[in-house]
């Protein structure tokens, strides 16, 4: 192959973040079935249809062989987070420095979005190689929130991130310099409840795979 004539930018990393500890659910929520398919298992299969250049699923360790279990054989990248009890910042941290050197943007996705599906992915990708700033994130309704696609120049910020201080502060900083893009807001539904469990498998169940809906 010709290298120069491939100009072609690389695929961005992705990371789910698997490390919470779901007390409100009293089981670990990302193994539950959703249509036939743990519910990690499932936004990674989405993560991957979307050909990134890596994916990393962030867990605790407590949870680390169940959900390697529940990912194989997919080419994913497990990081057990040893301080995951200290919050989320310490896991977005973990995916920010584990990326691969050639890394030019990362991905970021949380295991309990199972709704999230590649087209919006590829969405939040072709927004980003447009030329959309520091950052392309999600917005379902008034929410902007995960899945987020965070440009390299904001590496060392996430890696500072600390105890429960998500990435919100981040996006908050450079609120001018990136882009969203919006989402019915069905499909940011989470699972921390039983509720919540009972509503994602209603819509799971009458809008089918999340690929094209």
């Amino acid at each position: 192959m010709n290298e120069e004539m491939d100009s072609s930018p690389s695929p961005p990393s992705g990371a789910i973040l698997a490390a919470g500890s779901a007390r409100r659910m009293r089981a670990d929520k990302l193994l539950l079935d959703l249509a036939g398919t743990p519910i990690v298992r499932r936004i990674a299969e989405q993560a991957l249809a979307a050909e990134l250049g890596e994916l990393l699923v962030i867990v605790r360790a407590e949870n680390s062989a169940a959900v390697a279990a529940a990912l194989r054989p997919l080419a994913v990248r497990i990081v057990a987070n040893a301080r995951a009890e200290q919050g989320m910042g310490t896991s977005i941290a973990l995916a920010a420095a584990s990326l691969r050197p050639q890394a030019e943007a990362l991905l970021l996705l949380q295991g309990d979005q199972p709704l999230v599906g590649r087209d919006m992915l590829e969405a939040l990708v072709a927004r980003w190689r447009s030329g959309a700033g520091a950052f392309v994130a999600s917005r379902f309704g008034d929410l902007v929130t995960t899945p987020v696609l965070f440009a390299r120049e904001l590496f060392a910020e996430l890696r500072a991130l600390d105890g429960d201080r998500g990435a919100k502060a981040v996006l908050e900083r450079h609120r001018e310099r990136g882009a969203v893009i919006d989402f019915p807001a069905w499909r940011g539904a989470d699972v921390d409840t039983p509720e919540d469990y009972r509503r994602v498998r209603g819509l799971a169940g009458s809008a089918g795979e999340p690929r094209g809906s």
